[in-house]
């Protein structure tokens, strides 16, 4: 469900804003085809990856819930926490050929929620993910 977001005093801006609202379905790719499967769509950073990436999933989650696409942002935060779920953290990228084990991303896992609390959809992952993540927090510092 779209929410209309604030408009802005420059035209140029709220013509941006629409063509982004506009293409978020076109952006959205199953998470089920990737190597490490989500249950969930997701957005690929710049749209034209088709890889599922940690560090770009919480800016992703900042513009999905600015545009009130909250059902799309629950689901991403949903995969984050089953992916700690499963993997013990979240991967730096997942492709339909691999998943990048490594550690080296900062742990956002619990801040992506955040953005989700207010979602008109209930995500497993808005109360889950704080807990999921706390321990991955403590293992990266």
């Amino acid at each position: 469900m779209a929410v209309a977001w604030v408009r802005t005093p420059e035209p140029a801006l709220d013509r941006t804003f629409a063509h982004v609202a506009a293409h978020w379905p076109d952006l959205t790719r199953p998470g089920a085809w990737l190597a490490f499967p989500l249950p969930h769509p997701y957005v690929p950073p710049g749209g034209f990856f088709k890889m599922f990436v940690y560090w770009d999933t919480y800016f992703t989650l900042l513009g999905l819930v600015v545009q009130g696409q909250w059902e799309l942002a629950a689901g991403m935060v949903d995969n984050l926490v089953y992916a700690v779920e499963r993997l013990g953290h979240v991967p730096g990228y997942v492709s339909a050929k691999t998943a990048h084990r490594s550690h080296h991303r900062a742990p956002v896992a619990a801040e992506s929620a955040t953005p989700s609390l207010h979602a008109t959809t209930p995500s497993r992952g808005v109360t889950e993910a704080p807990q999921s993540a706390s321990g991955k927090r403590d293992r990266w510092i």
